[in-house]
């Protein structure tokens, strides 16, 4: 039983960088008629509450911490 305890132990403390991870999401940003980029957009995750705007060509990028 022991050991059972310790390789578990073993086990959570090795996936713990895991969690920590970072993750992007990026697009663009267009028009849904012309397909034409839009600049300026807001981007919100109201969830994790972050956001970004679209820069000049309608593309975005968020940088998220893994919970």
């Amino acid at each position: 039983m022991f050991r059972c305890l310790i390789g578990l132990w073993l086990w959570m403390v090795c996936l713990l960088p895991l969690a920590a991870q970072e993750m992007i999401i990026e697009g663009k940003v267009r028009d849904a008629n012309t397909h034409r980029e839009i600049p300026g957009v807001n981007i919100y995750i109201r969830e994790l509450d972050i956001g970004t705007v679209s820069n000049a060509a309608g593309r975005f990028q968020l940088r998220v911490i893994r919970p």
